[in-house]
């Protein structure tokens, strides 16, 4: 049986200060596996049979396009958090 990625709670914050915007999006799900956390934004990298791999990979590139960064903190059994930096 295939476990539910998605967790109760997602908790979206925007902020701007100083021509910075700074996004994160935080669940309460799951979280990611330490062994898979570096490969996540690799390009069809998946653990999900009907995954593409190409979600987080798609989001990492544009955010490099834009002159941005994004970071993953995540627990198992804790839940998620990317966090997005754009300089405008």
């Amino acid at each position: 049986m295939l476990k539910k990625a998605m967790a109760k709670s997602l908790i979206i914050t925007i902020d701007y200060k100083d021509e910075t915007v700074f996004i994160s999006v935080k669940d309460d799900g799951l979280g990611i596996s330490k062994k898979y956390l570096k490969d996540i934004f690799k390009p069809y990298f998946s653990t999900s049979p009907t995954g593409t791999g190409l979600g987080l990979y798609i989001v990492k590139r544009i955010v490099t396009e834009y002159n941005g960064t994004i970071n993953v903190r995540s627990e198992e059994n804790r839940g998620t958090e990317f966090s997005i930096v754009l300089r405008t």
